[in-house]
Parts: structure tokens; C-alpha cells; sequence
């Protein structure tokens, strides 16, 4: 007897029907062992994904083995063949290529001969290039970082882990969705515990756009150590335009994270000047803002500055004016004083560019604002000198031992540039009304980096003059790095740089955070979002401020405490500070044997954890050392990455050790010996000297 047709059909729905009954349950099982771990490992993310409803992907199951994500509105199905395939001939591509980014470390100029953390990266990188390494990738490597575009249903993101040596994982995603159906088809806790096995870490950004998401990964490199991101691998697993704008965005703002690292030399300047400015009792900045406030201009070294010199002139009693950085030399030039002066560099050169930019009568009636690592000689040439906390600085880590809660206070987004500094300062004191003058971010073309009245033109009028002067002496950094093009304010495109578009982003970041202000941009540089465009003409401020040195006294004696702080002596700091580095000496000191790259990345997790767990004693001591460590460590990884066989492996590890080694010895026999040695760096000496 044979069954008729619709009987077979109907045989056939109900074995579907019945598998896709078994695989939802499978799903609902995988979700509900999910959602438990990310309650007690992810608080954040499972109330996010606890109740979740999908907005433009949904999951749907048509068999055993039919699931896919569709788009809600169109009906598409985001993936044209089955996903489990899909996600294993991706993987499997993406590992033949050489789709992964470099750090590439150049030699460093030698601006004082004291420094030793330059000196130690020239003799490294020597080293390395007499072994004539050529470029190569090994699949077989660690992993340091995984960066996954994309999440998906995920199955790419098990196919990886399960298959490579992932030390860590970070996951970005413009929408939630795809993570959210992730839960239902992967093991998001085994996953995770591979990772944390080694001691890696798991980062998920869904949700949110690149910029917040980039903000987020930004110290990165302190979690996970240079020495895993220097050789990482970028896997886009979708494309989108949101996906796309992160991609692009991570490229220009990945390099950054290499020069905010903080090099020995550095933090023991920051240690030091913070330690000496406690002892002298500066007044540290505890903002209240206050409602009725004049506007404010914000004043750069800029190109457009030269264009904005009269607005500046006419509007000089209607606004309190910031100059910032080497924009003092130049409104000095001008015969224009400003009411404030805002620096954030911690070298000595900051002094020894304003004594030969201006004079004393000049500089002897302002105020300065300035960060807890200011070169104490600098506050010799100003009326009063008044600090902030600069966040992410050791200096800023002594202080949060010293401070009660309720006063410690950081100025957030108060770098990389000094026009950080003064905007910062000027949005926590409460301007509702700020002009951004001459705070370009970009040029139109790279010869107009700043105003011609700069000390900067000046500078390079005199090497065009003078050949024996040393072409590159004062180079500017943050437009000496590599360049590209970024949305103009009153043009297409101008020329922007890394350093500079950080700049802008962090000012757009903290318009984003106040709102209840109005921020102007008559500038012909880079495109501020959040700052009106605002012609020149289109300046107009009514009423000049009465009695303007009362309000800027009372501005100081409103958002400044003189707290009363016990004196730093060189034996508590010893005690403190020093002590808990060289009770861990040997724990940070490299190996003889190390025979494959493995090894080799255990040895500077190792380390970087001990590291880490420096800040049980304080959060400075750590600090002192170990932005040097991860440049060496990144050297050192990334050159032994390129080696082709075991011997070549061997030599190369030889050479970085040693040298490595050699700097970590000789800084703890630095710090033993005077912690509190000042920068005496002068960094316009060959121009100067040739007057």
C-alpha cells in the first residue's frame, strides 16, 4: 500500500514543523545559559539583552539547519547560503590573508641626552634592523587582539576562537540586533572563558556609534597591553555603512593609542612637577559653574587666527579671552593680552618658549590655568597659577591618594592639544557663549600650520635663513604625523592629522555633553560638530562686561579650593612609590628561554600583569614603568613575528632582551636614586642659541 501525495506532503510539514520545534528549543536553551552568564559576568550588557526586542534584524528558523537573520522591513535574508558555512569559508579566507595592521616603531630624536626611554627604542630598533627581518605572517602566531566587525549570528566568532590562539576579543556593532541573536546560537561563556584562560579580556560595543564606541576603546592598550594589539587582526564579517565609518575611523584613530601611552621619562616628570606643585599649595580647580557668565574666546595658534586678529581686537572687553599654548607669543606680537593663559605641556621648553616669545611685564599680570604636571619654573612668569586635574596622568593618581572624593575633580577631554585644555576648562566653569578662535584642526594646505605671526613662521623663517640650524629642531608633533583629509567648516575638505582630529573629536565630545551652551566656529579649519559655522561678520557681542577684572577674579575664587595639603617628602615617596617596583624587579625581567612565539607572549603577559597588579599598593607606581614597557614589549613582539625560522627566532628575542632588560634595571636604579629629578628639556635651544 504507497501513501498518496498529500499524504506525504503533509508528513514532510510535520517532520518540519517538528524540527523547528526541536531547534527553537535548542535556541531557548542556548539563550536562557547565555543570559545567566552575562547576569553574573555582564551586568550591563544583560539588561540590555533581558526583554530585548529586535528593531531591524529578527531571527527566524525554517528547518534543523535553516536559521538566518532577516530584515525586518525588506524581508531579506542577511545571509545568502547557510550561515554555519558562510562563517567557516569567511574565517578560513580571512586567516590566508593578511588582513591585519601594524604598529611601525621609528627611531626617536634625541631631545635630551638625560632621557633614557628614547636612547633604549634607537638602540632596539638598531638591533632589529641589522637582523634584515622582511615582512611575513605567520597564521600559526597568537592572536594578540581579534577585532570583529560585525557580530551577526556569530558563528564566525566561535569558528575563530575555536581555531586560532585569540589572547583577546573586541566585538563592534552600530545595532544590537545581531548580538542579541548571537545569544541564541553560540556559547558566548565558553568563548569567553578560552579567552580569560590566557588571561585575555572580551570587549562587546553593539549599540552605539563608532565615535562612542572608539572613546570606549581608547585604553585599550592599559587593559590588554600594547604588546597584544602591535600585530592584531581586523575581521569585517558585514558590510554596512555604519560597520564601514568605524573601520575607517578605527584606522586613523588606532595609531594614537601608541603615542598616549606614557614613556618613562615623561611620568617621572609628571611625578615629579605634581609632587613639587602639591608641595606648593596651588589653588586645584573644584568647578561650580555659575549662569551668568560673559562669552568666552577660546584662542588658538592657527592659521585662521591672522583673519580673526581685529574680531579678537573690537570684541576684547566684551569676552574673556583664553589664549592657549604658543598663542600667547603671537597675541603678544599683536599687542593683545588675554585674560587667562592656558598650558597642559609638562616640559620645560613651555617657559623657554613664552621667555622668548614675550617678556616679563607682559606675562606678570595673567593668570594661568594649567594641569597638575606643569614645569614649576613655568609658574615663575605669571601673576598666580591655578591647576586642574589632568586625567589619565600619574600626577593625577597622587592626587586622588591625597583629595577626599567630594574634591577630586579631572578635566575630562582636556588633551591631546592645548585648546583642549582651555575649552574644558571653560565648559566646567559654566560659559554658555564660546567662540573657538583659531582652533583650526585642519589646514588648506600643510604649509599654512599656523598664524604668520606665530613663533612658529618665525621659526621657520629663520631656518630658511640660517641653513646650520637644525631643519627639524622644533618640528611641530601635531603636524609632523601622517596626514589625511577630513570635512572643512567653510570648505569641502581640509588637511587634518591624527593628533588634531583627537583634538576635535574630544571638543565634539564634550559639546555632545553640554548641550545648554552655544559654541561658535568662525574658523577656516575643520568642521566642529555641534559648533555653529559663523562668519566673521557674523560675530556680534552687545555689551562690554563691567568691572572685568571682578569677574575674572571672582571666576578664579569661585571654581579654585587652596587646600592646605601635607608636604611630600623624598622618604614617604621612596617608601610609597619606589618600593613596591623593586620588590618586583625580578618579576619583570625577561627570560633566557623562550623558543617559539607562544612562549614569548606568555612571558609579556606575564609581566604586563605584574604590572597590573602594582596598582595594590597605588595606582602610580605602575604608571611609572609601564608605557616603556609596552613600546619595548611591542618591538620586541612584533619583530620576532616576522622571524622565519627558530634560530632567526632566537636571535632576535637575544637582542630585544637584553636591551630590554638593560632599560628596566636602569630605571629602577633611576627611580631609587632621585624620583623627583625635574625636566630640564629645552627644546628651542639650536634656534635660540643662533639669534
Amino acid at each position: 500500500m504507497t501513501e498518496s501525495p498529500n499524504a506525504m506532503t503533509e508528513l514532510d510539514t510535520l517532520i518540519k514543523q517538528a524540527e523547528i520545534m526541536q531547534k527553537k528549543m535548542q535556541m531557548d536553551v542556548q539563550f536562557k545559559k547565555n543570559i545567566a552568564f552575562l547576569k553574573k559576568s555582564a551586568p550591563a550588557i544583560y539588561e540590555k539583552m533581558n526583554g530585548f526586542e529586535p528593531k531591524k534584524l529578527v531571527l527566524q528558523v525554517h528547518g534543523a539547519e535553516e536559521i538566518n537573520l532577516v530584515n525586518i522591513d525588506s524581508k531579506n535574508p542577511v545571509y545568502k547560503k547557510d550561515p554555519v558555512i558562510f562563517a567557516k569559508e569567511q574565517v578560513y579566507d580571512h586567516l590566508l590573508s593578511a588582513a591585519r595592521f601594524n604598529i611601525q616603531f621609528k627611531k626617536t630624536e634625541i631631545v635630551n641626552e638625560k632621557h633614557i626611554h628614547p636612547i633604549s627604542v634607537n638602540q632596539a630598533l638598531e638591533s632589529y634592523e641589522s637582523l634584515h627581518l622582511e615582512s611575513r605572517y605567520n597564521p600559526k602566531n597568537p592572536i594578540g587582539l581579534a577585532l570583529i566587525i560585525g557580530c551577526g549570528l556569530g558563528y564566525h566568532i566561535e569558528e575563530l576562537v575555536k581555531n586560532c590562539d585569540v589572547r583577546n576579543l573586541v566585538v563592534y556593532d552600530r545595532i544590537d540586533d545581531g548580538f542579541y541573536a548571537s545569544l541564541f546560537t553560540i556559547d558566548w561563556e565558553n568563548i569567553v572563558t578560552n579567552i580569560n584562560k590566557k588571561n585575555g579580556k572580551v570587549k562587546i560595543y553593539t549599540g552605539n556609534d563608532h565615535n562612542h564606541a572608539l572613546r570606549e576603546m581608547r585604553g585599550l592598550s592599559y587593559e590588554i597591553g600594547m604588546h597584544n594589539m602591535v600585530t592584531h587582526r581586523v575581521y569585517k564579517h558585514t558590510e554596512s555603512t555604519d560597520n564601514d565609518l568605524f573601520y575607517e575611523a578605527f584606522k586613523i584613530e588606532f595609531p594614537i593609542q601608541i603615542s598616549s601611552l606614557g614613556f618613562y621619562d615623561d611620568e617621572q616628570v609628571s611625578f615629579s612637577h605634581t609632587i613639587h606643585n602639591i608641595n606648593s599649595n596651588e589653588p586645584i580647580f573644584t568647578p561650580k559653574k555659575h549662569e551668568d557668565l560673559p562669552p568666552v574666546f577660546i584662542i588658538g595658534n592657527g592659521p585662521s587666527l591672522d583673519s580673526l586678529v581685529d574680531t579678537i581686537r573690537k570684541y576684547a572687553e566684551h569676552a574673556i579671552i583664553f589664549s592657549c599654548g604658543s598663542a600667547l607669543t603671537t597675541l603678544y606680537s599683536l599687542g593683545i593680552k588675554p585674560d587667562l593663559h592656558i598650558e597642559v605641556e609638562r616640559n620645560l621648553g613651555v617657559a623657554e618658549m613664552i621667555s622668548f616669545g614675550t617678556d616679563k611685564e607682559y606675562t606678570k599680570n595673567i593668570p594661568l590655568l594649567a594641569v597638575n604636571n606643569l614645569a614649576p619654573d613655568v609658574k615663575k612668569l605669571f601673576k598666580k597659577t591655578y591647576l586642574a586635574i589632568k586625567p589619565n596622568d600619574l600626577g593625577a593618581s597622587i592626587l586622588a591618594d591625597i583629595l577626599s572624593p567630594n574634591d577630586y575633580f579631572e578635566l575630562e577631554l582636556c588633551n591631546p592639544t592645548v585648546t583642549n585644555c582651555g575649552f574644558s576648562y571653560a565648559v566646567h566653569m559654566g560659559f554658555k557663549e564660546i567662540y573657538l578662535m583659531a582652533t583650526d584642526y585642519g589646514m588648506p594646505d600643510k604649509k599654512s600650520h599656523h598664524s604668520s605671526h606665530s613663533i612658529w613662521k618665525k621659526m621657520d623663517e629663520k631656518r630658511e635663513k640660517n641653513q646650520e640650524l637644525e631643519q627639524d629642531a622644533i618640528e611641530d608633533y601635531t603636524y609632523s604625523s601622517s596626514q589625511f583629509e577630513t570635512k572643512g567648516n567653510f570648505s569641502e575638505k581640509v588637511i587634518t592629522s591624527p593628533i588634531l582630529n583627537t583634538s576635535k573629536i574630544n571638543i565634539e565630545i564634550l559639546i555632545r555633553e553640554n548641550p545648554n551652551a552655544n559654541y561658535y566656529n568662525p574658523n577656516n579649519g575643520a568642521y566642529i560638530e555641534g559648533a555653529k559655522p559663523t562668519l566673521i561678520n557674523e560675530i556680534s557681542i552687545k555689551n562690554p562686561i563691567k568691572n572685568k577684572t571682578e569677574v575674572i577674579n571672582a571666576l578664579l575664587t569661585r571654581n579654585f579650593t587652596n587646600f592646605t595639603l601635607e608636604k611630600i617628602t623624598r622618604e614617604s615617596i621612596l617608601e610609597r612609590y619606589i618600593s613596591p617596583i623593586e620588590k618586583i624587579k625580578g618579576a619583570l625581567i625577561l627570560s633566557e628561554k623562550c623558543l617559539e612565539m607562544k612562549d614569548l607572549h606568555d612571558q609579556l603577559d606575564r609581566i604586563f600583569n605584574n604590572l597590573q597588579k602594582l596598582t595594590k599598593f597605588n595606582s602610580a607606581t605602575p604608571m611609572l614603568i609601564r608605557g616603556s614597557f609596552q613600546v619595548q614589549a611591542g618591538m620586541l613582539i612584533y619583530n620576532c613575528s616576522r622571524t622565519k625560522t627558530q634560530s632567526e627566532f632566537l636571535e632576535c628575542y637575544k637582542a630585544g632582551k637584553n636591551i630590554y632588560n638593560d632599560f628596566i634595571t636602569t630605571v629602577i636604579e633611576r627611580l631609587s636614586k632621585d624620583p623627583l629629578a625635574l625636566d630640564d628639556t629645552l627644546s628651542l635651544k639650536p634656534v635660540t642659541t643662533a639669534q
